[in-house]
């Protein structure tokens, strides 16, 4: 086991870890076990740690402090509320009840036809990816959604359905374009029209936030420019948070709080992440519940200023933003102005 605790420190795929198992975990013991008469104990040990090796489990250390920690403590005092966290808007349905009930579609192949599945003669990896399929097992959003018991479920190539396994794979619109055209090599010789930056109105400040969320660290970005395009300031910093739409709402929260320390009277904060802006702008009971307390800190820091305005733009109009908030150099906060900003942030801008 020692020779697998060696090359659990290297990255490898699930095609990488089943041909270890078979060459070096399974392959090991062969003459000890046809020679002697091992107890049945220490064959469990071995499968058990062949097991661990395969799922290669992270252990949760401190999650309920650090889940804890998350919560989003309001500025002002506002009233507590019950929430169903199965559906986005907190509200209890019959048909996310129904979900929550039947759970994993019980569409497993039996365990004959898997045997004959793995004596095919193709790629491990080919074969460990329709396995994951077949056992519904592929961390889709809906999967994990329905493991950890909350989290953002929608699609994120179509933005219209739940990423199931199902839907990601046959059903989605933006699946199906990439299958048919890889199957007729379509190309389109017309460039794509992206959107761009556009400058502040006079004497209007525009701050451009995005963040980049990650289970562990995520971080945000907030880009100040005035209307001739000048960067005037740009931070970055890391946050810690379990979905990505509370990371952009941060961002968002983040920019008006510097705007404060600015003394930035009149401006406009735009983000790429139209749920979290539709929300701020929107009425609150239409508001997901995770966003919810930090879209009311937002309106009411709003109100301190003379003009201050919220716009979704798209991401290609953000880029600075966006690559900034990829580079954060250390766990403090990272601030610049034109004259500093980073090579690739330059290149964005």
């Amino acid at each position: 086991m020692l020779r697998l605790l060696g090359w659990r420190s290297k990255t490898l795929s699930w095609a990488g870890r089943s041909t270890l198992i078979k060459s070096v975990a399974n392959a090991l013991p062969t003459y000890t076990f046809s020679t002697f008469d091992i107890p049945h104990k220490v064959c469990d040990k071995l499968d058990a740690s062949t097991r661990r090796f395969w799922w290669n489990p992270k252990k949760e250390q401190d999650e309920s402090i650090n889940a804890i920690k998350r919560i989003s403590i309001p500025l002002r005092p506002i009233p507590d509320q019950l929430v169903w966290i199965i559906d986005p808007k907190g509200s209890f349905t019959v048909k996310s009840a129904l979900k929550t009930h039947q759970g994993h579609a019980d569409s497993v192949l039996p365990g004959s036809l898997w045997s004959k599945f793995w004596k095919l003669k193709f790629h491990e990896r080919f074969k460990v990816l329709l396995w994951r399929i077949g056992m519904d097992i592929l961390p889709t959003k809906l999967n994990v959604a329905k493991r950890i018991g909350h989290g953002d479920t929608c699609c994120p190539l179509c933005n219209t359905k739940d990423e199931s396994i199902i839907h990601v794979f046959f059903r989605c619109s933006v699946s199906k374009a990439i299958w048919f055209g890889q199957a007729n090599q379509i190309a389109n010789p017309e460039p794509r029209r992206g959107a761009i930056w556009t400058a502040p109105i006079v004497n209007q400040i525009k701050l451009n936030v995005d963040a980049a969320w990650c289970p562990v660290k995520s971080s945000m970005a907030v880009v100040a420019r005035d209307h001739k395009g000048i960067v005037l300031k740009a931070w970055s910093k890391m946050v810690v948070a379990d979905d990505p739409f509370v990371v952009e709402t941060h961002a968002i929260k983040w920019a008006i709080e510097l705007a404060s320390l600015e003394d930035y009277q009149n401006f406009m904060v735009e983000s790429d992440a139209k749920v979290c802006i539709e929300a701020i702008l929107g009425a609150p009971q239409n508001t997901s519940w995770k966003i919810s307390t930090l879209c009311f800190d937002i309106n009411c820091l709003a109100r301190n200023f003379s003009s201050c305005k919220f716009a979704w733009i798209m991401r290609e109009a953000n880029m600075v933003a966006h690559e900034l908030a990829k580079i954060v150099p250390s766990p403090h906060p990272f601030i610049c102005c034109q004259e500093t900003l980073p090579p690739s942030v330059l290149e964005a801008w």
